[in-house]
């Protein structure tokens, strides 16, 4: 009986306290009003020129004592030979497999010791490279990805690394049923035209894509002239550009091949017939 007793108590006080609860919590019976109106006002973006004529754009944050950049170029895997998707892709990801002096290693060492994380990519339509990194360290990151832009030795050792490895993801991604359905949507939409197949390449264009292939690529399309760098973070406008044009300033066209060209683009896209 004291049992059933104190069960029945506790029953009560936790009706109670629920009671209390829902009391002072929202009331469900109605739509909530808005809130306060929030006024926002956008940062202002400096633009500026480096002596070599790239540009930049520039905004100012102190909230914390880091830096975000990011360099965008205007091509990409759209401009990858017909049989070779995945040329440009392939060439970004072997820039940081050894530059100037340094083997893929070393540079990973220097940005780990830098704290700073690189990143690069390809898309259908751009190229872009990444730091995100300390304040204090801009002037050594930039060095490093400086180098890694103008400065690539191609390993061949790398190369093929590198080209395996694409190869088994592409295999992969052949027994991914919705990733199929993806490049299907695309041939579809696209056919033999611009997007058509994935800035990754397929297992065949893979296949076919050479070293040589790779160094072509880096030549017509890793261009200063056509790049622009966006900088966000604790850095005034003086500290920027003397540390920009002290390391991407210096990078000039006079090494660089010809410039990239879009593939060509089916005039009637969609499905046949």
């Amino acid at each position: 009986m004291k049992i059933i007793l104190k069960s029945l108590s506790c029953l009560a006080i936790l009706c109670c306290l629920a009671g209390l609860a829902h009391a002072d919590g929202p009331d469900r019976s109605k739509l909530p009003s808005p809130g306060q109106e929030t006024s926002y006002t956008a940062p202002d973006v400096q633009t500026y020129t480096l002596n070599n004529g790239m540009a930049v754009w520039h905004i100012e944050q102190e909230q914390a004592p880091l830096i975000s950049l990011q360099i965008v170029l205007p091509n990409g895997a759209a401009s990858d030979p017909e049989t070779k998707a995945g040329t440009a892709s392939m060439m970004v990801d072997m820039l940081d497999e050894g530059a100037g002096t340094r083997d893929a290693l070393q540079i990973s060492d220097a940005f780990a010791q830098l704290a700073t994380d690189y990143s690069a990519s390809a898309s259908t339509d751009t190229i872009s490279f990444g730091l995100n990194m300390l304040a204090e360290e801009l002037e050594p990151s930039l060095a490093l990805l400086t180098e890694i832009i103008t400065a690539p030795t191609f390993p061949e050792n790398e190369f093929d690394r590198i080209k395996a490895q694409r190869q088994s993801r592409a295999i992969q991604t052949e027994s991914d049923p919705s990733s199929t359905a993806f490049v299907v949507a695309r041939r579809v939409m696209y056919q033999d035209g611009y997007g058509a197949i994935s800035a990754l390449g397929t297992r065949d264009s893979l296949a076919r894509i050479d070293l040589e292939d790779v160094k072509g690529a880096y030549a017509s399309l890793i261009r200063p002239m056509e790049a622009t760098i966006v900088a966000v973070g604790a850095v005034d406008k003086e500290t920027l550009l003397t540390a920009l044009n002290n390391s991407l300033g210096t990078w000039t066209d006079a090494a660089q091949g010809p410039e990239a060209k879009l593939a060509a683009v089916n005039p009637e896209p969609g499905p046949k017939g």
